[in-house]
């Protein structure tokens, strides 16, 4: 019997490796075998490093994203070349190459800081956690892309993992804990909202006393000042160097690099769509949002009707109802120092995706996660003492993978490639084409932004817009923008075509497009405006291809009379 009991631990702790290989293994076939659902800005990046190389205007120091193309630029110098032989790229692709890859590298070291922190709790715990959070949502696609989400991510949760350290060895560790922070939002500045919540996890991770008295919370404070002074210099000295990066020398220069990192953004209604946005931070709602909001806008092209929200009010309702689980499990006095670990951490972050972002980007809430998951963990950890809010949490957790997994399987690669060709081949074009599809959702812009490494996916020399520009402050000129960047292309003796999308009655419904969503702009706005100019069809035209705008005296004039009236609209077409 006590041999038994001396060997039982073995087959446990054998189950236990095996679980966590099937976890990684998971995460890493859908990684290798999938394309994100979206992301569109790599491209974007790295098309900005390459003018920036050229000695043309770019967004180089942006403030937002502070590090993220100079790290580009540091990249390219690096290892471009060796891109080049390897894989044929480009100079954008290497580019783009260097940036996914060290965003990929961050996710395996952001999931293997919250494995440490959470290698303490109970198994199950940890490991439903650990789904939850490799499966969710943003991080599954955005881990694949180059944009700096992931690696600020990473830092935060490196500083928490060195705050950690700090706690058994001491002020040196805190300090660390300190410059990982500022490099997290220098990555992205919105990350900066989560120093309260790491504050807090100096004062409260793994002590259930809430005192801010004692011996034991005054050693505590002692390794709060060096986090502080840390980020704070390592933050100015890094921010410092970007505003002479960018010209900036006063302080009005300053704001206006500040305002300028909203990239124009003017959304509305930012309460309601909290509704759906914060669930994205873990459900990919996929069309499923789509159809909530055609339902609440009252949408005249696609109506739906109650019985259609189902799968959406499900998912929606599960997150809100494990959001309240993981309260209800944190307001036990044990557990009520994680509680004020995840409100000061996350509170910041939706309380300013309301106020002063757009809540209805999942990116917005991945400052939120090292506490979101450590509360999750916490509250499974105690199953036993209060066996409901855990099983929600849990079964949410689940889901949520479940679900976004199915979604980044559900429409395979090839079937948009193939559908992404056939459009690029109605393109007959001797030069550097300029074409204009509806939104950013249309897939000839979307699918290379998403896959910037496929090399079928190129478009060398296209210089690609979308026509409208939805919920941004230069929405009301997108007539007078259109013209004045066709006028320029046929000045540089560039074809300029347009999608035929834009002249269809009803949006397709791969545009997403949302009736009313925007009020300043319908549908029946587009094939007005852009049957109006006379253009040909290409020999080898595809269904849902591109027609070339002739440059007839007609159409000059028509194009010159929306251009001029940029005079009244200044700051709209400043953008162009």
């Amino acid at each position: 019997m006590d041999n038994e009991m001396m060997l039982s631990p073995a087959p446990q702790s054998r189950v236990h490796s095996v679980l966590w290989v099937v976890l990684f293994g998971l995460f890493l076939l859908v990684q290798v075998f999938t394309a994100p659902n979206y992301v569109a800005d790599t491209s974007r990046y790295a098309n900005d490093v390459i003018q920036n190389v050229a000695g043309r205007p770019a967004q180089f120091w942006e403030f937002g994203h502070l590090l993220w193309r100079p790290w580009g630029y540091v990249g390219l110098q690096m290892f471009g070349n060796l891109f080049s032989r390897l894989f044929q790229d480009t100079s954008l692709e290497g580019v783009a190459r260097f940036l996914t890859i060290t965003a990929w590298l961050c996710s395996l070291i952001a999931a293997a800081s919250l494995f440490s922190l959470l290698r303490r709790s109970s198994f199950w715990a940890a490991w439903l956690a650990m789904l939850g959070f490799l499966f969710a949502n943003p991080f599954l696609n955005y881990s694949r892309a180059g944009t700096s989400y992931i690696p600020a991510l990473c830092f935060l949760f490196v500083a928490m993992w060195c705050a950690s350290k700090s706690l058994q060895q001491g002020g040196w560790w805190a300090a660390v804990a300190g410059l990982c922070f500022a490099i997290s939002f220098a990555a992205w500045y919105p990350f900066v909202l989560a120093g309260g919540g790491v504050i807090a996890f100096f004062l409260w991770w793994r002590n259930p006393e809430l005192s801010l008295r004692g011996p034991v919370a005054a050693e505590r404070w002692r390794l709060v000042a060096p986090f502080c002074l840390s980020a704070a210099v390592a933050g100015a000295v890094i921010f410092a160097i970007g505003a002479v990066g960018q010209g900036v020398h006063t302080p009005a220069g300053f704001l206006e690099w500040v305002k300028a990192s909203d990239n124009g953004w003017a959304q509305r209604l930012t309460v309601v769509r909290l509704a759906t946005g914060m669930p994205r931070g873990l459900f990919d709602l996929g069309s499923d949002g789509m159809i909530l909001k055609r339902w609440f806008f009252h949408d005249p092209y696609y109506p739906t009707h109650l019985r259609n929200l189902a799968p959406v009010l499900i998912k929606i309702g599960a997150f809100f109802a494990a959001l309240l689980m993981l309260f209800l499990g944190l307001i036990d006095r044990k557990s009520r120092s994680l509680l004020v670990i995840f409100l000061l951490g996350a509170g910041p972050v939706i309380l300013f995706a309301v106020l002063l972002f757009e809540p209805g980007s999942p990116e917005r809430y991945l400052p939120a996660y090292p506490f979101f998951f450590l509360a999750a963990a916490g509250v499974l950890e105690r199953w036993h003492a209060a066996k409901v809010p855990p099983a929600v949490v849990a079964v949410v957790l689940i889901l949520a993978a479940i679900t976004n997994v199915r979604a980044v399987t559900a429409t395979p690669v090839s079937q948009r490639k193939a559908e992404f060709l056939a459009r690029k081949s109605s393109i007959q074009s001797s030069g550097q084409p300029t074409v204009f599809v509806a939104t950013l959702h249309d897939d000839f812009c979307l699918l290379p932004g998403s896959r910037p490494l496929d090399h079928d996916l190129r478009l060398d020399g296209y210089d690609v817009h979308f026509a409208v520009e939805l919920a941004s402050h230069g929405l009301p000129a997108w007539k007078a923008r259109f013209a004045l960047s066709t006028l320029e292309a046929w000045k540089q003796h560039r074809d300029v075509w347009f999608s035929k999308q834009m002249l269809n009655p009803a949006p397709a419904t791969s545009l997403n497009w949302v009736e009313g969503d925007d009020a300043r702009i319908h549908w029946k706005d587009l094939p007005a405006f852009f049957s109006r100019f006379q253009a040909a069809a290409p020999a080898q035209d595809a269904a849902d291809g591109f027609l070339r705008i002739e440059p007839t005296p007609q159409n000059r004039e028509l194009l010159e009379e929306e251009a001029r009236t940029c005079a009244s609209m200044t700051d709209l077409c400043n953008t162009l």
